[in-house]
Order: structure tokens, then C-alpha cells, then sequence
């Protein structure tokens, strides 16, 4: 079994067993209510189907314009909703695009933190591998559910994969990153995890020069320098002892900014069940094979409820996100994303006793703010 470090906001850190953390997580989502917000992701991807189904086997694959994705934390699917010929047009939703937007956005806001607040409770029993296995088995009962009903006429054509190896590289990354982001919430307090993880569209706009052969200008290099101010701010070096957590939540970043510059190329020719198909069935192999790394255990029955709202929070997150994307500018997404940082923090205290930081929030703005130069940068540059 896994041993992780405990966050402790009143004593040093110290190395605990799960099994034996002296606090247990309280179990207030327990009921059929922690379900609904679930439920409602699942509805989404049985959208995702009928839309499929009305377009027919021989429908041309939507292709996808990922200048939305950059977030504060970022689609960590790297799959994205917003349709260029939507765009192009100008199509936008005749009812309050900007409110509907907000709807979702909340849905995602609470699918996040039910992650968080799962992942958690899950971790008193099994290590991170376990839990990406059996996340991972529930999204791909998920997805080949809907494929199975939905695709049936053409399943091999909508799943097939126009480059295996791609795939295979963006699922290894994506699932370092859920990895370690489920590593960093057991060992340091959830609002700085999250605000770390805001960096991932900084890492992006670092990256993307040298994964997608974009131009290194002196903005990407002013966005990166912002980006890593914020971080200073949050892990405050020499006001506290930098731990594995703090280079966790960095590291997880990187791994979701990788995960979304190869999404976009592989979205050039695969549809998105193409892409969770093939995510949910490799890192369900990967979690399976490390997990025995320290002894693949079985969960319990008062584990099986968070398994099972970790699985479903994924794809409710995903598509709650996308949907937003979709009615607005991702310029306008951002600033609602980050609410996730004072809600996630609300929730550490009232749960875990967290204490609340300034500072977090002071470098969240930081790097909300080279975020946003990002975004206007992405705007502003010409499209070919």
C-alpha cells in the first residue's frame, strides 16, 4: 500500500498510512443527491451519442477549435466542444448564452470539487493507482456503452484511431498528470494544488513551440514569467518547506498542458468518443499493471459510492466545461473557472480544517492574469 504525507495545517508534515489517517473523511455526499450532478454528465455523453446517430455512419468527423481551451485549469481532457463552423458563423444560443454558460460552468465547479472530495475519501484505502483503475474502468463502461447504442451500425469507424502511437503518447501523459493530481490532494491543502494546477495553459503556450511548431514570441516568454511569479507566491520558498506535493501540483500541470497541444493534433481526424474510447481502455490497463507495483487491493463497500462518483465526475466535468466553451468565449469561461479556487478552498476548511492563505489566492490572481494575456493574445493573432 501507498504511503502518502498528510497535510496537517497545525504540525509538521509527517508520513501516514491512509488507512490510519486520524480524520477521516466526513461521508456528507454519501446520499443519492452526491448522484444527480453525476447523473447529469452522463446525459451529456448520451448527447454526444444522439447527435452522432442523427449525423449516420458516413458522417464527416467534427473537427474542433481548441483556441478555446486555455482555461485557467484547462479542459484536462484536452477535448473541447466548440465547433469552428459555430464559430465561424457566429451561431450563438438565442436564450442568455452568458447564463447558460454559468450553469455550466457550476456543473463543473461541482464536478471538480467532488473529485477532489472523492479522490480523498477513496485514497484512506487505495493509492492513486487503484483509483485511476477503477475511474477508469467506469468511464470506459461509460463510453462503450454509448458508442455500443449509438454507433452500432459503424462502432469500428467511430472508434478507430488515425494514429495509435499519438494516442498512446497523450494517454500516458494525461494519465501522469491525474496521477499526481490525485497525489497532490492528499499531501497539500486543496486551494494550493488548484492554484498550481491553473498553470497548465501557461505550460501550453511555453510548450506549444516545440510539440506544435508555433512561433516563441516575447509574450509566450512575459505569460511564462507571470505564470511563474504566481507560483512563487503560492509555494512561498523559504516562508515553508517545499514539498512533494507543491512539485506534484507544477508536475500535473505539465502533464495536462502535454495532454492538450496532442488531443489538438489528434482531433485533426478522430472524433471525441474516438479519443475517451481510447483513453479510458489504456489507462484502465496502465492503473491495473501499477497497482501491483504495491498490491492490488480490493475496495471496500464504503469505497464502491466514491468509485463510482470519481468515474462519473470525469466525464461530468469534461462536458459541463465543453458545453461552456461552446456558448462563450473562452475569455469569458476564464474568469468563472477560477471561482473553483475560493470554492475548493471553502471546502478544505470546512471538511479538513485548511487554514485559508492569502497568499493562494493573491498568486491564483497572478496567474489568472497571465492567463488572460494569453487568451488575448490567442484572440488577437491572425487565424490562416
Amino acid at each position: 500500500m501507498a504511503q502518502y504525507t498528510q497535510y496537517s495545517p497545525t504540525a509538521c508534515p509527517m508520513p501516514l498510512k491512509i488507512r490510519e489517517r486520524a480524520k477521516p473523511v466526513p461521508a456528507i455526499m454519501g446520499g443519492p443527491g452526491a448522484f444527480i450532478l453525476c447523473f447529469a454528465g452522463l446525459a451529456g455523453i448520451l448527447r454526444v451519442g444522439l447527435h452522432a446517430q442523427k449525423q449516420g455512419p458516413h458522417a464527416q468527423k467534427q473537427r474542433f477549435d481548441f483556441a478555446c481551451i486555455c482555461t485557467p485549469s484547462g479542459n484536462r481532457s484536452g477535448l473541447c466542444a466548440c465547433p469552428q463552423s459555430l464559430r465561424a458563423k457566429g451561431v450563438h444560443s438565442p436564450a442568455g448564452p452568458m447564463l447558460k454558460a454559468a450553469f455550466w460552468m457550476s456543473g463543473a465547479i461541482a464536478s471538480f470539487t467532488l473529485m477532489a472530495i472523492s479522490g480523498r475519501a477513496i485514497q484512506q484505502e487505495l493509492d492513486s493507482f487503484e483509483l485511476m483503475f477503477w475511474r477508469s474502468l467506469i468511464g470506459f463502461g461509460v463510453v462503450l456503452g454509448v458508442v455500443l447504442v449509438f454507433r452500432r451500425g459503424a462502432v469500428w469507424a467511430e472508434i478507430r484511431p488515425t494514429s495509435p502511437s499519438l494516442h498512446l503518447t497523450r494517454n500516458l501523459f494525461h494519465f501522469a498528470g491525474q496521477n499526481l493530481w490525485f497525489y497532490g490532494i492528499m499531501v497539500i491543502p486543496l486551494a494550493q494544488l488548484v492554484a498550481l494546477e491553473f498553470t497548465m495553459p501557461i505550460w501550453v503556450a511555453l510548450l506549444a513551440p516545440l510539440i506544435l511548431g508555433e512561433a516563441f514570441t516575447l509574450r509566450r516568454l512575459g505569460v511564462a514569467l507571470l505564470g511563474f511569479a504566481g507560483i512563487v507566491v503560492i509555494a512561498q520558498p523559504g516562508a515553508q518547506v517545499l514539498s512533494a506535493g507543491h512539485l506534484a501540483g507544477i508536475l500535473c500541470a505539465v502533464g495536462f498542458a502535454m495532454n492538450v497541444m496532442l488531443t489538438k493534433r489528434i482531433m485533426r481526424a478522430d472524433t471525441v468518443l474516438c479519443v475517451l474510447f481510447w483513453m479510458t481502455v489504456s489507462q484502465t490497463l496502465f492503473g491495473f499493471v501499477l497497482a501491483q507495483w504495491g498490491g492490488f487491493g480490493w475496495p471496500s463497500a464504503a469505497i464502491w459510492p466514491w468509485l463510482v462518483i470519481v468515474g462519473l465526475t470525469g466525464l461530468s466535468a469534461h462536458y459541463a466545461l465543453s458545453s461552456a466553451l461552446a456558448l462563450v468565449p473562452a475569455s469569458s469561461v476564464a474568469p468563472m473557472e477560477f471561482l473553483r479556487l475560493p470554492v475548493i478552498a471553502l471546502v478544505g476548511v470546512w471538511l479538513y480544517a485548511e487554514a485559508l492563505d492569502p497568499l493562494v489566492f493573491l498568486g491564483g490572481a497572478v496567474i489568472l492574469v497571465a492567463n488572460w494575456i494569453n487568451l488575448r493574445a490567442g484572440h488577437s493573432a491572425p487565424r490562416n
